[in-house]
């Protein structure tokens, strides 16, 4: 028979599992239930148990990263895609991901931002390819389709020079909006004017 400690210790678990298969989506239901059995067996601490789950995490999103490629049917062709952290203390990063982000807003582009802070596996892969270990970067096309854009600064400098649009242009990019031509940045994005 079961006694009132024996039914705690089952609630318990449940609500561990749960908030664990919550907090690790991408990880198969199975392989949490398994990892937690070697917690409760004493074989695994909790610490073990969240790195476990955290490198499976990756694992799982990496497949689908590597898997993930552009529909050929979207109008705009490939999207512009800026991989940033929002889990830094370097002001110096956040600035940066900052003025990317509002610089492509004003210049009206087609682009979407990926949060790289929790995936290891996803960084190393992204600066294997950019051959650059600074956050942000800029790629073209999403997953495998992906081609390196630049980096912070030789964006901004793109931009500075006005050939923003054929530089993206150059890797797969097609600008949805077809009246925008060329916008130069006199110093600052609060300033932006149109280039004749």
């Amino acid at each position: 028979m079961e006694g009132p400690n024996a039914r705690r210790k089952q609630i318990h678990q449940d609500d561990t599992r749960r908030e664990l298969e919550r907090v690790y989506p991408k990880v198969p239901p199975a392989k949490v239930k398994e990892v937690l059995d070697k917690h409760w067996a004493g074989k695994l601490d909790m610490g073990a148990v969240m790195k476990v789950l955290a490198d499976e995490q990756n694992v799982h999103a990496s497949k689908e990263f590597s898997e993930t490629k552009e529909d050929p049917k979207t109008k705009s062709g490939k999207k512009i895609v800026l991989y940033v952290t929002n889990q830094t203390g370097d002001r110096h990063v956040r600035y940066k991901c900052n003025r990317l982000r509002l610089s492509f807003t004003c210049l009206r582009l087609d682009w979407e931002e990926v949060d790289i802070a929790g995936n290891r596996w996803l960084r190393q892969k992204l600066v294997q390819d950019a051959k650059v270990d600074e956050i942000p970067l800029v790629f073209v096309g999403l997953g495998v389709d992906g081609k390196f854009a630049g980096t912070y600064d030789e964006l901004i400098a793109v931009i500075d020079e006005g050939k923003i649009y054929e530089h993206f242009r150059s890797l797969g990019y097609k600008h949805p909006h077809k009246k925008c031509k060329h916008y130069i940045f006199s110093g600052d994005t609060s300033r932006i004017k149109v280039a004749e």
